[in-house]
């Protein structure tokens, strides 16, 4: 498929300007004097008359030069695999995140690239090319390249031929809208060339600059194409949505049953994707029908917005995941395959959300699930109206006081039943019992009492016991 290379505004043509020529032949880039920024449209129109079409109603791509410092960044780091592509005669396009992070002038830590050629030839090219190339997903079109010591992920332009909402069968490709057809987004599906040439065939750049997230093409194809779109919706919502595209969020919500038919790890990946956005509470409510397809019930929303909205935005997604479910920690478990740690912590959040915020409760907390329990059980118990003040005494209003107090080393407990049968404690299961009752004295005392006082104080327990019976 030939694409339409029209003349950008603030472009000149050259002598060179043939069928043939390539596009840093074709054209000349002049400075590009536009009010927002480095973007231009290839053809004058505003990408806004064709957003979301499919490949049939866009017959090639629109067009932008990016000139821009970052652009000129990433495709700096890039430059190795994309020019070995060229000296053997194929195209290389950064293309996805990297992309669409570039033009809003965010890092991105991956650099996807897309290729013309089948992956056993792009393969082949970095191997003679004394690269060292690992076959991550060969079978799907997927080369890691390494270069400089940086992994590249190269994949061959595809197009589906048959889904099932989990899996999809590909065929490769040369037409790069094709491959742009396929993919979940329009924002999604932007292309960079190594001439900072942005090739953009679903008006992804008119959906990023208005906060739009909108599924290429028909909505119900792509989300049948694969379910685990439904959540990826609302994740990019979350990081890039303003104004709601209606057929997209009537497709997701239509299509929320369809959750149930993902494995739990792709669920459990991308949910916490979600809970680690800085404030998911707006769209958490967005997507309730499909937490209860996940959950099999409605979250405590109020609760979950109580410490969502009400603490640090830089709480731990685990955290909030138990918010929405404060009441019924197992069906963590039932539902979800997290860590024997991360349902440790969900566990221990569950025990100690109701124990008032108080110097002596911290302390026992910390001893006896750790500093990220601890952490965690004092900002629900803020959220939940406790004070500060009553951790901090005569606190000053600094949030940094709050992480003063995890900075202090923390005392360990300094008795051993054989300290005790050293100083003639009888063994036995009673000794178990002694060590418990000082253990729960010492965390009273906020782990002050050293050894002497330890070992006075079990010997006082022992009259006390006597002196019962």
């Amino acid at each position: 498929m030939n694409e339409r290379k029209t003349l950008p505004a603030g472009y000149s043509a050259s002598p060179s300007n043939s069928p043939g020529a390539s596009l840093s032949d074709a054209y000349k880039v002049l400075p590009l004097k536009e009010p927002e920024g480095a973007l231009s449209n290839a053809h004058g129109a505003s990408p806004s008359d064709t957003p979301g079409a499919s490949p049939s109603d866009t017959p090639g791509a629109s067009l932008f030069c990016d000139i821009t410092d970052a652009s000129v960044e990433i495709r700096s780091k890039a430059s190795p695999i994309l020019d070995i592509l060229a000296k053997n005669g194929r195209e290389g396009r950064l293309v996805g995140g990297c992309v669409r992070d570039t033009i809003l002038g965010k890092p991105s830590a991956d650099i996807d690239i897309a290729v013309n050629a089948p992956p056993d030839e792009v393969a082949s090219i970095f191997e003679k090319a004394g690269l060292k190339v690992i076959p991550t997903g060969i079978s799907h079109g997927t080369v890691t390249v390494i270069a400089g010591g940086v992994p590249f992920e190269l994949t061959s332009l595809r197009k589906d031929v048959a889904t099932d909402g989990r899996h999809a069968t590909v065929e490769y490709t040369d037409a790069w809208e094709q491959d742009a057809a396929r993919r979940d987004f329009t924002i999604n599906a932007l292309y960079l060339d190594r001439n900072g040439n942005i090739y953009d065939y679903f008006g992804g750049i008119h959906d990023l600059k208005h906060g739009i997230v909108r599924f290429v093409g028909n909505q119900v194809q792509r989300i049948k194409e694969d379910y685990l779109r439904i959540l990826r919706y609302y994740r990019f919502f979350l990081r890039f949505g303003r104004e709601v595209d209606d057929g997209s969020a009537q497709a997701v919500r239509e299509h929320a049953a369809c959750v149930s038919k993902l494995s739990m790890e792709r669920v459990q990946s991308e949910l916490l994707k979600i809970l680690s956005e800085p404030r998911p509470m707006d769209v958490l409510r967005m997507m309730s029908e499909v937490l209860v397809v996940i959950f099999g019930k409605e979250p405590d929303f109020d609760y979950a917005d109580r410490l969502i909205r009400g603490t640090s935005p830089e709480i731990p997604p685990l955290l909030r995941l138990f918010a929405l479910y404060p009441r019924d920690s197992d069906v963590f478990r039932r539902k979800l395959k997290l860590s024997k740690k991360q349902l440790r912590y969900i566990e221990a959040m569950s025990e100690v959300k109701d124990t008032c915020l108080s110097k002596v409760n911290l302390f026992k907390v910390r001893y006896k699930h750790g500093d990220d329990v601890a952490m965690g059980w004092v900002y629900v118990r803020l959220a939940n109206g406790d004070e500060l003040c009553s951790l901090l005494g005569d606190w000053n209003g600094e949030v940094d006081a709050l992480a003063s107090i995890f900075s202090v080393p923390f005392p360990e407990f300094p008795l051993s039943g054989q300290d005790l049968l050293d100083v003639g404690f009888e063994p036995g299961p009673k000794l178990g019992g002694i060590l418990a009752r000082c253990e729960e004295w010492w965390c009273e005392n906020e782990g002050r009492p050293e050894l002497e006082e330890c070992l006075s104080w079990c010997r006082e327990d022992v009259h006390r016991e006597r002196d019962l019976f």
